[in-house]
């Protein structure tokens, strides 16, 4: 059963993704590269810290999701916005931040727990991710992936170990955050335009 549903939930993040990275592809679309690299480096270690606490079902969805963010940043890489601000350079130290938890949660986890890590990962995509409500707000969004990805991680929370936070934080997390972006949008009045995650 775990296995299954776990499997879906990496599945349904892979195909709310696959709009915007065919957008992508075909040069529809051009991400924020700096945005889609903070998404593929907290991820990455979101799932890396779930998985020294050997919560896998967490450890798949951020893995999925981590994944999908490096597609869609190596599609881009030659004609996407390079543009890199403070809150970039700000997320870039957090990122570091998560990192650096990460390997002393490896190594020590007697001392540092994974869900440090996972805490610091959460952060980081959560300050990158901001600018992607006032997108949604002024419709330039799409409802239905947000929804996809706040299905996924409610999935993913329905068969994870709630005694152990690494594996609940980020699957945690998605829900809200997707959820919300998904009401965001709506209810705002100019519906439209594409998904386009960390766009700005």
């Amino acid at each position: 059963m775990t296995t299954a549903v776990t499997a879906a939930a990496a599945l349904l993040v892979i195909a709310a993704s696959w709009g915007y990275l065919r957008d992508v592809r075909r040069r529809r679309a051009d991400p924020r590269l700096a945005s889609w690299a903070v998404f593929t480096a907290a991820m990455g270690v979101g799932a890396a810290a779930a998985a020294v606490a050997r919560q896998w079902p967490g450890c798949v969805l951020t893995a999925a999701g981590s994944a999908t963010c490096a597609a869609i940043l190596v599609s881009g890489w030659r004609h996407g916005n390079r543009e890199f601000c403070r809150l970039d350079a700000g997320c870039a130290v957090l990122g570091a931040a998560g990192v650096a938890l990460l390997a002393a949660a490896a190594g020590w986890p007697r001392i540092v727990p994974a869900a440090a890590a996972v805490a610091a990962s959460v952060i980081t995509d959560l300050v990158a991710y901001l600018p992607t409500f006032a997108n949604g707000w002024r419709g330039e969004e799409t409802w239905p992936p947000f929804a996809q990805f706040a299905a996924a991680a409610a999935l993913t929370l329905a068969v994870a170990d709630f005694t152990v936070p690494a594996g609940v934080i980020y699957p945690g997390y998605e829900t809200a955050v997707n959820a919300a972006m998904t009401v965001i949008v709506l209810a705002s009045p100019r519906q439209g335009g594409r998904a386009r995650r960390g766009s700005r």
